[in-house]
């Protein structure tokens, strides 16, 4: 999809021996935005609006009167609040959008598996058992976010700005094209296993 290297290349010292690479992806880069913007971006025009004109003004009455009054404080006084507006309304795009490009996700006959590549590479692993718990998101062209675990949270909410975390807190497919190929990959595989519970064998031994 957008390559910065050979997907199953990517997954390969990832892989355990015998294990099979079933489907390999990328979260779409140039989806950005989500239902938790219809918020956001209001606030975050308003935020960065009233932001930048204190700034104008500040620096303006230390223009025409530097020795007036708190002088030089004002205008340093709003440099962090007009670097939040930045964040908000342009900072957060392109951070997104430049770690989706380095994102790759893997889905083998016994793991879930999340890449991220760059000065550091990092790797998650997520095993596809019985307790693995899949919400799905999907739009009429198919494309969508798979959400993994036992979390409550809807898939659509986690691209709030709270929720906007790493994969290691909240594990995601995000917003790739072919979700419901993937989620049918995943589903046979788990139809697949051993049936029983494995905490109850577990616990009989």
């Amino acid at each position: 999809m957008y390559p910065a290297a050979d997907p199953y290349t990517v997954f390969q010292e990832d892989l355990r021996p015998g294990e099979r690479l079933l489907w390999t992806g990328q979260p779409n880069p140039n989806k950005l935005l989500s239902v938790a913007d219809v918020f956001m971006i209001p606030f975050s025009l308003m935020w960065g609006g009233f932001a930048f004109f204190w700034e104008a003004m500040a620096i303006g009455m230390y223009l025409k009167t530097p020795n007036f009054g708190p002088g030089i404080f004002f205008p340093l006084f709003g440099l962090p609040f007009c670097a939040i507006g930045f964040w908000l309304i342009f900072g957060r795009f392109i951070t997104l959008y430049n770690t989706r490009r380095r994102t790759y996700y893997g889905v083998t006959d016994q793991r879930l598996i999340f890449v991220t590549m760059g000065s550091q590479r990092g790797s998650q692993f997520i095993p596809i058992d019985h307790e693995l718990n899949m919400q799905k998101s999907v739009r009429p062209d198919g494309s969508g976010t798979l959400t993994f675990g036992n979390t409550q949270v809807p898939a659509w909410a986690s691209n709030l700005p709270m929720r906007r975390q790493s994969a290691a807190q909240i594990p995601q497919f995000a917003e790739i094209s072919d979700l419901p190929n993937v989620a049918a990959i995943i589903d046979r595989q788990q139809a697949a296993l051993p049936k029983g519970n494995p905490q109850s064998a577990s616990l009989a031994s």
